[in-house]
């Protein structure tokens, strides 16, 4: 079969691959980023990039924006445009390893490309800076060896992509300075290429400059103030095992494959010419250093991030695996035979794994939302998570996020919770170690609402609150001015709310008692209110949660009291019934 006709059926398999439940999977947090960005217009999307400082260049934002108004926002819709841009991946692997190496080796690395994981997982991604940065950097890679030719079309090829990965990924320089490298470790049989991408690359920083003396400064006030702490080992660990196998397996089995991957590129690399071997080390070599130099400087870290050396990671490994099957042809088709296990378990996980999906649950809240949301209810967010503004886009709810800032005010931040609390209010708790590290906010929920739902879907929960006077009525009156107003009841959860008229000197405990017909106590909870009733202030509504097992196969008598701890003795009632002296009904179950 012809090479023309083999690299059709890898792009048509590519394309299957990419395509391929492209819209299953929910938004993940930085594509509903990029969504909430192209929503805009491509002036605020300028503005609010500098503003808040953002380090991707505006590209991939613009391209977004232009795209979404062709095709709309579904997650399908505005991931194909990073599916079709990771298909002329395929090609352009194709094309680098036949010009560097040979047509072989070219299409065995344009095969792994079409189907590894990583490049999947990217592909169906709304962040399609990767790949269009890695496709403008294969571009100039092509370029590379036409450089020493005479004539511009060669350099300005070459400052065009080189411009256009800039624009789409800064991470794009180490490739370019690695270009640099590989033509200075020529020396003199290289200086007419070395000299024109000097000025390729003059031409490329009159062009980015710009936009760098812009951002810098925000960039280096925020993000890089916020340094990492990731060793090298881990770093090591995390870039080659996504390089190798994608974000699809467990970390030991990563690492193996990894191993196993790194033992064909060096025997790749071994039997590689002697141009091409420097090359592909100086496109490793210097992201590897540069990324990590950055992550010293930004806590911020995703291992794909080592994507733009993916084509010198796979074409070595795929001229060590031709010059295997060339030597010894059982090795050879055994190697082969093993990768293409391992490449099918790796999309078995990734399309049909929970572990490794995206999905968290939001589509089932915001479905769960549409069912139950009532005019006036508020969405409430303790993290600025741009995919739950997503999901709930399409819903008449108010959106507020608590607290505003990492540093944070508890006494402002309770106001304004006790100003959305008027209204029932939807709160999806998120463990947020930038903002809300000590769960503040559904702390103060739980001590001045009523808990109405608690439900998980999936990786998320959502909380219904009520304002206490949404609670059942009660008008119970206690010895030391204290009252029980009122309580709500769940399956597994009581929620009581107290009063009281004047302070009380002591601190009282709770009792909840679940009785039989016979007056049997069957279960119950006695804990302390929080605060403690001796810091109760006069016309307070004190929530007090009891979350129990309620029995729900008898007919059963919730009551509940107030006791001394240290003496036992309990707080008188007005009236008391139910086989429990000083004990007030609260609900009677069927």
């Amino acid at each position: 079969m012809r090479r023309s006709s083999q690299l059709i059926i890898l792009i048509a398999l590519a394309f299957a691959l990419r395509v391929h439940w492209l819209g299953m999977q929910e938004l993940r947090g930085d594509e509903a980023f990029s969504w909430n960005y192209a929503r805009t217009s491509p002036a605020e999307i300028l503005a609010r990039i500098v503003r808040e400082g953002d380090p991707q260049p505006p590209l991939h934002y613009w391209l977004l924006w232009g795209w979404m108004k062709l095709t709309g926002d579904s997650e399908f819709a505005m991931r194909a445009e990073s599916a079709f841009l990771s298909l002329l991946l395929v090609p352009l692997v194709y094309a680098t390893g036949r010009r560097l190496w040979s047509a072989e080796v070219g299409l065995t690395a344009a095969a792994l490309t079409a189907v590894h994981p990583q490049q999947i997982w990217l592909a169906q991604d709304v962040r399609n800076m990767y790949q269009l940065a890695l496709v403008a950097l294969l571009a100039a890679t092509v370029l590379l060896p036409r450089l020493g030719h005479k004539g511009w079309r060669a350099w300005a090829g070459y400052a065009a992509c080189g411009a256009l990965a800039m624009y789409s990924h800064y991470y794009s320089l180490f490739i370019l300075i690695a270009h640099g490298a590989y033509l200075f470790g020529l020396g003199k049989d290289r200086r007419p290429a070395l000299a024109h991408w000097i000025v390729a690359g003059g031409a490329i920083a009159a062009i980015t400059i710009p936009w760098a003396v812009t951002i810098m400064p925000v960039y280096a006030g925020g993000q890089l103030a916020d340094p990492g702490s990731l060793s090298l080992p881990h770093y090591a660990a995390a870039v080659l095992g996504d390089v190798a196998a994608g974000p699809v397996f467990p970390d030991p089995q990563r690492l193996i494959i990894a191993a196993c991957v790194g033992a064909l590129c060096l025997a790749g690399l071994w039997a590689a010419p002697r141009r091409v071997r420097a090359l592909l080390l100086a496109i490793i070599a210097v992201p590897f250093a540069g990324i990590y130099a950055i992550v010293a400087l930004r806590s911020t870290f995703n291992a794909f991030y080592f994507v733009f050396a993916f084509p010198a990671a796979v074409l070595p490994a795929a001229g060590g695996w031709v010059a295997m099957r060339r030597a010894r042809p059982a090795m050879g088709w055994a190697v082969l035979a093993v990768a293409v296990l391992t490449l099918g378990a790796g999309l078995r996980n990734y399309y049909t794994d929970p572990q490794y999906s995206k999905t968290r649950g939001m589509r089932q809240v915001a479905a769960r939302l549409a069912e139950a949301a009532q005019p006036g209810d508020v969405y409430l967010a303790n993290f600025p998570d741009p995919a739950q503004v997503y999901y709930i886009r399409n819903l008449k709810l108010s959106y507020a996020m608590q607290p505003p800032a990492a540093h944070f005010d508890p006494a402002a931040v309770s106001a304004v919770l006790d100003r959305l609390l008027a209204n029932r209010t939807w709160f999806v708790p998120v463990i947020a170690v930038q903002l809300d590290a000590e769960g503040y906010v559904q702390s103060r929920l739980l001590d001045t609402a009523l808990l109405a739902e608690d439900d998980r879907f999936d990786k998320m929960r959502l909380m219904l609150f009520l304002p206490p006077s949404a609670a059942h009525p009660l008008n119970i009156q206690f010895d030391a001015g204290i009252s029980l107003v009122g309580y709500t009841l769940t399956s597994d959860r009581l929620t009581l709310v107290w009063a009281t008229e004047s302070p009380v000197a002591a601190d009282y405990t709770v009792f909840v008692h679940a009785l039989a017909p016979d007056g049997y106590r069957v279960t119950g909870h006695d804990a302390p209110t929080r605060p403690p009733t001796s810091q109760w202030k006069p016309g307070q509504l004190i929530i007090d949660v009891h979350t129990f097992d309620i029995p729900a196969d008898q007919p059963i008598t919730l009551v509940a009291g107030m006791y001394l701890p240290a003496t036992g003795n309990r707080l008188g009632i007005e009236s008391a019934a139910f086989g429990e002296p000083e004990a007030a009904l609260v609900a009677m179950l069927p």
